[in-house]
């Protein structure tokens, strides 16, 4: 079974090698400036997501949106600036206090803006293969209701610094458009701040798809 996967990676790629060379001329450089936007859904990594206090989850992650602007730098390499938004759902954690006879309503929400620098690992069309890697500035905020007063999440009000790391697959469409898929994996260490002292660091992987323009 290893020895089928094997030969059928190296036949996708002398087949693309192949349609790239097959006019007997040097390929041309499909990398240029773009604008994307993309959707999606993301995984929570580790203890981030759970209550500090309650054998319940804090939070959850689902959908993520988001997109990015991409500077040619090279033929094979680029800068983008790439920004997501994340719901963070708290339903868990209000059903546990709901069980007990307390009414709960908690909101909160989560965003980057990250500054990545992107090598590209085939840069001819139609199919591009590339690699995101950078810093990013997570914000996250939220509060909760409990009868009638309100209390803000203080623990993650404060902007944190991490890291991005992404792979993405794009696949051109005519001149001007691309489709893509794209997996990644953010960390920021010591995301959020409990007054306990307790500081988990926030991972998470999303998984989305795309719409490139290519300008």
């Amino acid at each position: 079974m290893q020895v089928a996967w094997k030969a059928c990676i190296l036949m996708v790629a002398a087949l693309m090698l192949c349609a790239d060379l097959a006019d007997g001329q040097e390929p041309v450089s499909a990398v240029r400036n773009s604008i994307s936007l993309q959707a999606g859904h993301a995984w929570a990594q580790g203890e981030w997501t759970n209550h500090p206090y309650a054998p319940v989850e804090y939070f959850r992650q689902n959908l993520v949106v988001g997109g990015d602007i991409s500077f040619k730098l090279t033929d094979n390499l680029a800068l983008s600036v790439n920004g997501m938004y994340s719901g963070l759902d708290t339903g868990d954690w209000e059903d546990f206090t709901a069980s007990s006879g307390e009414l709960v309503e908690g909101t909160a929400s989560m965003g980057f803006i990250a500054i990545l620098m992107r090598p590209y690992l085939k840069n001819t069309a139609p199919d591009l293969l590339l690699f995101d890697i950078g810093p990013l500035m997570l914000f996250a905020g939220g509060s909760e209701k409990i009868g009638t007063r309100s209390l803000n999440y203080d623990f993650m009000s404060s902007p944190r610094f991490g890291g991005l790391a992404a792979f993405e697959y794009d696949r051109c469409l005519g001149g001007n458009f691309a489709v893509y898929l794209r997996i990644g994996l953010l960390y920021v260490p010591s995301a959020l701040q409990y007054a306990d002292g307790w500081s988990p660091s926030l991972m998470t992987v999303p998984l989305t798809a795309g719409w490139r323009v290519l300008l």
